[in-house]
């Protein structure tokens, strides 16, 4: 018997002796909750490496005024049959129920009568299977909220603000509620998408119980104008992912013009859903998506649940998000959508960085400074190699502000700096929108309007161009009266630069998902354009092909 048990022994027999004359339900209730103290005042085995969750059981039973949360003696209540329940599901949100140990109720849902009575009642074996429900529930809350990697093995950058939450009081509201899944997913992200994905990832989970989505072979590539038998694994593969939807005419001539523009229509969809060009014919990129398994796409959808986790839970009523994947923006006013336009974001080698700040200013009119990665590697080789180069493309040769003769000047010297004059031509358009951060991006308009139209849009070396310039402008000054659109308009031809302070900083986020939901739930799966997918793999663990029967198990070591 070690010390801690003997002390705990002489409590509870001088407990026990002094509350003889009391009733039987008295005795094992104080008798129990003296235990829970015992057991709360340091922390067991299994808790011993994680304080932080820890200290929320605390929480939770500080709340509860010292008593036992999920048993009643060592019955279970319903909320602990409920919150099983909810753990069993989270395999939904792209956790692992195995990681939540709710075998404290094991065998505790038909419990003998005679179990209960005052010679056999074990008050620390009541006390400890509490103790454990509610760190099991402490650490889907937690990852719920957060995720279960840290955000730094993702990158600095993948982490916004987030809400505050006490852990332990959320827990404490769960085990006394009559919605105990509900009450849990409070800590879970208020993004909008968070929800639309979680319902796409458990439809997909269920198709893949079914047995996923056939392949199709290569011999259905097809080329723009020629005829390709070999449809029938097409339209087997689009019918599985409900892409192909077709009720054939009676008669048959009809019936085959009316499969062949149904299946056009069905391919055609599915490329718009997975960032192809839409032509609706079978292409290798096409064949391509199609082939991906099931499984990939339950995966995407898990890293992205986390990935959301890691951003930060408020964004602003009011904001604008930019998704370099799908390459589109959202402005948000008073948690409605106000604007949406395409963008154009970094190549590869130039990737857009991935972080949060607030938009302080718009410029009219901008001059473009060129950057010194790209006067260094671009400007002056062409300059070199022509001297008319900078008038042809409106370019000036300063130092310090002012201009210099490119024919005066060693081009080598480190102070010079090459600008591009506003007009019809200058590399930022008419227009730039200015959130001052370390990596030197902003977003803004462009003279290559041509390149919106592409589905795959990632041509810039860094800086976001937007497709509506002047909707944003005046969306971002529609508070300021003194601006009315005639006048934006005209400072956006005026050829002089004018930078107009905003009367409210507005909070801008560049975020990377490679799965985004339209507003009728529409999944769109995205090109992981930058290789974040891949890397944050590596970090988070998969759950597939855990399934939701299998929680209130533990993985075996």
């Amino acid at each position: 018997m070690t010390a801690s048990t003997f002390r705990l022994a002489i409590v509870l027999a001088l407990v026990a002796a002094s509350l003889a004359a009391c009733g039987e339900r008295t005795l094992k209730e104080t008798a129990t909750n003296v235990a829970l103290q015992q057991q709360l005042s340091a922390p067991p085995d299994y808790a011993e490496g994680d304080r932080e969750l820890w200290n929320a059981v605390r929480v939770a039973y500080r709340h509860n005024g010292g008593a036992l949360l999920w048993l009643d003696d060592r019955r279970p209540r319903e909320q602990a049959l409920l919150l099983r329940s909810a753990i069993a599901d989270a395999s939904i949100d792209g956790l692992d129920p195995l990681q939540y140990d709710v075998r404290a109720l094991d065998g505790l849902e038909q419990v003998d009568d005679g179990l209960f009575s005052p010679d056999r009642y074990l008050p620390a074996a009541a006390a400890d299977a509490d103790a454990r429900l509610t760190y099991a529930a402490a650490a889907f809350v937690r990852d719920l909220h957060r995720g279960r990697v840290a955000p730094s093995d993702a990158g600095k950058n993948f982490v916004g603000a987030r809400r505050e939450l006490s852990i332990g009081k959320l827990v404490h509201a769960a085990a006394n509620s009559r919605d105990v899944a509900t009450t849990l997913r409070r800590a879970a992200p208020l993004h909008p998408q968070y929800a639309k994905w979680r319902d796409a990832h458990a439809q997909l989970r269920a198709r893949a119980a079914q047995g996923g989505w056939p392949q199709v072979p290569a011999s259905a590539v097809a080329k723009s104008g020629t005829r390709n038998p070999d449809l029938a694994p097409l339209r087997e593969r689009l019918a599985a992912s409900g892409h192909y939807v077709a009720a054939m005419p009676a008669d048959p001539a009809a019936g085959q013009a009316h499969d062949a523009a149904a299946l056009r229509d069905a391919l055609t969809r599915f490329q718009r859903e997975h960032g192809l060009e839409a032509d609706g014919i079978p292409g290798k990129a096409t064949i391509a998506a199609l082939n991906v398994p099931i499984e990939d796409r339950i995966r995407q959808i898990e890293i992205n649940l986390e990935r959301m986790r890691w951003l930060a839970h408020d964004l602003g009523e009011t904001h604008i998000l930019v998704n370099l994947p799908t390459f589109h923006l959202e402005a948000i006013e008073d948690g409605r959508k106000a604007l949406e336009m395409r963008v154009v974001a970094g190549k590869r080698h130039t990737p857009t960085p991935v972080f949060s700040d607030t938009i302080e200013t718009v410029v009219f009119s901008p001059f473009w400074h060129v950057p010194r990665n790209i006067l260094k590697g671009e400007v002056l080789p062409k300059l070199a190699r022509d001297p008319s180069y900078l008038s042809r493309e409106n370019m000036e040769l300063v130092r310090d502000g002012a201009r210099v003769d490119p024919w005066s000047v060693d081009l080598g010297d480190p102070s010079l700096r090459v600008r591009q004059r506003p007009g019809a031509g200058n590399a930022l358009g008419q227009v730039k929108f200015l959130f001052p951060n370390p990596h030197d991006v902003y977003l803004h308009d462009t003279p290559a309007d041509a390149l919106f139209a592409r589905a795959a849009r990632s041509f810039s070396h860094g800086c976001v161009r937007v497709e509506q310039p002047y909707e944003l402008a005046q969306w971002l000054l529609r508070s300021q009266p003194e601006w009315p659109p005639q006048k934006i308009g005209a400072a956006m031809q005026s050829g002089r630069e004018q930078h107009v302070a905003l009367a409210k900083d507005v909070p801008v986020h560049l975020v990377y998902f490679t799965v985004w939901a339209d507003d009728d739930g529409t999944m769109r799966y995205a090109e992981d354009l930058y290789g974040h997918d891949a890397r944050h793999a590596a970090h988070v663990p998969p759950t597939w092909p855990t399934m939701p029967q299998e929680a209130g198990q533990v993985a075996q070591q």
